[in-house]
């Protein structure tokens, strides 16, 4: 590319003629830097300028800064203030905190945040955004379909872009209890997934349709005071997902008559096709529980 250089102290602002076009990294720019004339690539300028933005500079797509959930209320979240690319890869910035209801339809600031059309039932999952309006406004709302915002993005005709922050559980008439540590929800009291009996069969499926589908499940086993000897528990799932295993299992070889908990089996994905697989090692019967602890929500590739 043949590059023709003139001195820029001999050209005025009103004698050059402005770009029109995005810049390319192949584009050239003519600079005096201490009386040298140089060239500065568009590839050069970008890399630049993203070195310099510090503090201000945007996680990756699917990727948020802050946005913090809390209940507020029986059907009220606090949503921290937050920085992220959207799914239409525009900037949203909430510069303070927003108090949102997810029962009420959606509203600019505090209050409402329902997508239009939406109804809640119990057990439901309810997944929080972020939103950015046509006229630049930022908005955070809700959505019981998807975590995608697909359905959300197609009813709220006004608003241009979304971003997935995390997701509640709601209960009969408000939202479950919970705490956020990053990107771990954590429930105030778990919730029974299932709970089915132990016999002299040594091997029993028993088909799981989990209360919560869009995250990753932190789940523990619990066993009644009935039971005794030696079993294994296994939680399987048909999903092929890089979330972690497809099936976790928990061993006793040498169960006690009392009550005993299994901890939590962290990163496990389950959706309606999950099972139970429960082996018994010997004829006593009794019932195994399977609860929600509560779940993971990583924040990457959401959209």
């Amino acid at each position: 590319m043949a590059v023709t250089s003139f001195p820029i102290e001999t050209k005025t602002l009103a004698e050059l003629t402005p770009s029109t076009t995005t810049l390319g990294d192949n584009d050239l720019m003519h600079l005096d830097q201490g009386g040298i004339d140089k060239h500065l690539t568009g590839s050069v300028l970008k890399q630049e300028i993203i070195r310099l933005s510090g503090e201000n500079q945007l996680p990756p797509k699917g990727l948020v800064f802050g946005g913090e959930l809390s209940k507020t209320a029986a059907n009220s979240l606090t949503i921290q203030p937050f920085s992220c690319l959207g799914k239409n890869s525009q900037t949203i910035t909430l510069a303070s905190s927003l108090v949102k209801d997810v029962d009420s339809s959606l509203i600019d600031g505090t209050g409402g945040g329902a997508k239009t059309g939406m109804t809640i039932a119990a057990d439901d999952t309810i997944h929080v955004y972020a939103m950015l309006k046509d006229d630049g406004s930022v908005n955070v709302g809700f959505d019981n379909v998807d975590a995608t915002a697909t359905s959300l993005l197609a009813a709220e005709t006004d608003y241009v872009d979304a971003q997935y922050l995390g997701s509640v559980l709601y209960e009969t008439s408000n939202i479950k209890g919970f705490s956020q540590g990053g990107n771990f929800f954590q429930l105030d009291t778990p919730v029974q997934e299932a709970a089915f009996s132990v016999s002299t069969t040594p091997v029993t499926h028993i088909s799981l349709a989990p209360k919560r589908i869009s995250p990753v499940g932190l789940y523990h086993f619990s066993i009644t005071s009935s039971y005794t000897g030696q079993f294994s528990v296994s939680l399987q799932s048909t999903l092929n997902t890089a979330y972690g295993p497809t099936r976790v299992t928990v061993f006793d070889l040498d169960h006690t008559a009392d009550t005993r908990e299994y901890g939590v089996i962290k990163r496990l994905l389950l959706d309606s096709t999950s099972a139970v697989r429960v082996v018994s090692q010997d004829t006593q019967s009794g019932i195994i529980y399977l609860q929600l602890q509560g779940w993971e929500d990583n924040k990457i590739g959401k959209l």
